[in-house]
């Protein structure tokens, strides 16, 4: 948990494909304040832009949700691509998708009020796992967002009262799935169609 396996500015000579965990791709700023743009679960890997010839990175990759992830040494994928059309057929596919999450996440962050998008962070980390419970204290939250930790408290009191969720000390349980769906912004919708959309042509 919060382990970073990228660093900004480090050269990216592994990827990660996460079996159980979820990682959190992050930008951070100098006065230490950070905001997510991208999540990245068992549907894909961590580290595309070292794959795309970056030869630093421009974000932290840490653990949000810990677990397993598969490790690969970057000049080993970079051969086999080479190798593989069908490989690199479909990290061109995911690499599409991830641009268009981020910017996503990006105008949903700026228009979207903060229980929108925490509905649709939920969910989408809801949607890496197989459980409903996972450890998330509220300054992950509050960091991950990008706002004060007590507005992640009122809009968490608000979703736990509705019955949609329990939250206490840390430990989070999604009670409601499809309650939480009907408050969800478009940009949940969107993001959701995009992993869909990838799944199609990867099985093409």
């Amino acid at each position: 948990l919060h382990q970073t396996v990228i660093a900004t500015s480090s050269p990216i000579d592994t990827v990660f494909f996460p079996e159980d965990c979820v990682l959190s791709e992050v930008v951070r700023l100098r006065d230490g304040s950070m905001a997510e743009l991208n999540l990245v679960g068992r549907e894909g890997m961590a580290g595309l832009e070292g794959y795309q010839g970056a030869p630093t990175a421009s974000l932290d990759v840490m653990a949000l949700v810990a677990g397993t992830a598969l490790r690969m040494p970057m000049e080993d994928l970079t051969r086999v691509a080479e190798r593989d059309p069908e490989l690199r057929r479909r990290l061109n596919f995911y690499a599409q998708a991830v641009h268009n999450v981020r910017a996503i996440a990006a105008a949903c962050d700026r228009l979207h009020p903060v229980q929108a998008r925490l509905v649709r962070w939920l969910l989408r980390t809801h949607d890496r796992l197989d459980t409903p419970d996972f450890v998330l204290t509220q300054d992950d939250i509050a960091n991950l967002l990008g706002v004060a930790r007590q507005t992640v408290t009122a809009n968490a009191l608000a979703l736990q009262e509705a019955g949609l969720i329990t939250y206490l000390h840390g430990h989070l349980r999604l009670l409601d799935r499809a309650g939480l769906e009907q408050l969800a912004c478009e940009c949940y919708w969107n993001v959701h169609e995009q992993w869909e959309r990838l799944r199609r042509l990867s099985s093409q």
